[in-house]
Protein backbone atom coordinates (compact mmCIF):
# COMPACT_ATOMS: atom_id res chain seq x y z
CA UNK A 1 0.00 0.00 0.00
CA UNK A 2 1.65 3.42 -0.97
CA UNK A 3 1.79 6.25 1.13
CA UNK A 4 2.63 9.05 -0.92
CA UNK A 5 4.04 12.63 0.32
CA UNK A 6 4.08 15.24 -2.30
CA UNK A 7 6.53 18.57 -1.52
CA UNK A 8 7.16 21.87 -2.60
CA UNK A 9 10.10 23.97 -1.47
CA UNK A 10 10.39 27.67 -1.91
CA UNK A 11 13.48 29.44 -1.62
CA UNK A 12 15.42 32.58 -2.16
CA UNK A 13 17.44 32.50 -5.42
CA UNK A 14 20.45 30.37 -5.12
CA UNK A 15 20.05 30.37 -1.02
CA UNK A 16 23.66 29.45 0.87
CA UNK A 17 25.15 29.36 -2.68
CA UNK A 18 28.68 30.51 -3.07
CA UNK A 19 28.74 31.17 -6.93
CA UNK A 20 26.20 30.27 -9.63
CA UNK A 21 24.12 27.23 -10.11
CA UNK A 22 25.34 25.92 -6.62
CA UNK A 23 22.27 24.56 -4.87
CA UNK A 24 24.05 23.41 -1.14
CA UNK A 25 21.02 23.65 1.09
CA UNK A 26 18.75 21.67 -1.16
CA UNK A 27 21.50 19.42 -1.74
CA UNK A 28 21.44 18.76 1.93
CA UNK A 29 17.92 17.78 1.75
CA UNK A 30 18.24 15.67 -1.14
CA UNK A 31 21.15 13.56 0.41
CA UNK A 32 19.16 13.07 3.55
CA UNK A 33 16.48 11.54 1.14
CA UNK A 34 19.12 9.02 -0.84
CA UNK A 35 20.22 8.38 2.84
CA UNK A 36 16.16 7.43 3.55
CA UNK A 37 16.67 5.08 0.65
CA UNK A 38 15.03 7.41 -2.10
CA UNK A 39 16.77 7.34 -5.58
CA UNK A 40 15.98 10.73 -6.47
CA UNK A 41 15.59 13.93 -4.29
CA UNK A 42 13.39 17.15 -4.92
CA UNK A 43 13.94 18.29 -8.72
CA UNK A 44 14.10 22.48 -9.48
CA UNK A 45 11.22 23.38 -11.51
CA UNK A 46 11.05 27.02 -11.21
CA UNK A 47 12.46 27.14 -14.60
CA UNK A 48 9.13 26.01 -16.25
CA UNK A 49 7.38 28.59 -15.21
CA UNK A 50 5.28 30.24 -17.96
CA UNK A 51 5.90 33.93 -18.77
CA UNK A 52 8.05 36.39 -19.94
CA UNK A 53 10.15 36.60 -16.16
CA UNK A 54 12.15 34.33 -14.53
CA UNK A 55 10.62 33.51 -11.29
CA UNK A 56 11.37 35.75 -7.99
CA UNK A 57 12.71 32.36 -5.84
CA UNK A 58 14.17 28.86 -6.44
CA UNK A 59 11.16 25.92 -6.48
CA UNK A 60 11.74 22.24 -6.08
CA UNK A 61 9.31 19.26 -6.29
CA UNK A 62 8.94 15.92 -5.29
CA UNK A 63 7.00 12.84 -4.53
CA UNK A 64 7.55 10.61 -2.06
CA UNK A 65 6.30 7.05 -1.16
CA UNK A 66 6.38 6.43 2.61
CA UNK A 67 8.54 9.75 3.88
CA UNK A 68 9.52 9.78 7.62
CA UNK A 69 7.89 12.88 7.35
CA UNK A 70 8.93 14.05 11.02
CA UNK A 71 12.74 13.25 9.84
CA UNK A 72 12.73 15.22 6.90
CA UNK A 73 11.22 18.44 8.28
CA UNK A 74 13.92 17.77 11.29
CA UNK A 75 16.52 17.93 8.62
CA UNK A 76 14.51 21.19 6.87
CA UNK A 77 15.26 22.47 10.48
CA UNK A 78 17.96 22.29 11.06
CA UNK A 79 20.24 23.60 7.65
CA UNK A 80 21.16 26.75 7.97
CA UNK A 81 19.42 28.70 5.45
CA UNK A 82 20.83 31.96 4.13
CA UNK A 83 17.23 33.41 4.77
CA UNK A 84 15.50 31.41 7.00
CA UNK A 85 12.41 33.68 7.08
CA UNK A 86 12.20 33.44 3.02
CA UNK A 87 11.85 29.27 3.29
CA UNK A 88 8.50 28.04 2.85
CA UNK A 89 7.82 24.09 2.85
CA UNK A 90 4.72 23.08 1.26
CA UNK A 91 3.86 19.28 2.74
CA UNK A 92 0.68 17.54 0.91
CA UNK A 93 -0.14 13.70 2.48
CA UNK A 94 -1.79 11.44 0.06
CA UNK A 95 -5.23 12.15 1.91
CA UNK A 96 -4.79 15.75 2.91
CA UNK A 97 -6.88 18.13 0.23
CA UNK A 98 -4.46 20.99 0.43
CA UNK A 99 -0.69 21.41 1.47
CA UNK A 100 0.55 22.58 5.02
CA UNK A 101 2.89 25.13 5.02
CA UNK A 102 6.13 25.15 7.02
CA UNK A 103 8.55 27.50 7.78
CA UNK A 104 11.81 27.50 10.01
CA UNK A 105 10.00 28.76 12.91
CA UNK A 106 6.85 26.51 12.58
CA UNK A 107 8.38 23.46 11.50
Amino acid sequence: MSSVTSIILITTIEDGARKDGEHPNVCGLNDKLREMGFDSGLAKVDCHAGGNKIMGSDIWMGAFNHLNEAEFKETFESIDWEYPDNIQLLVQNESDLKYQIFTIANA
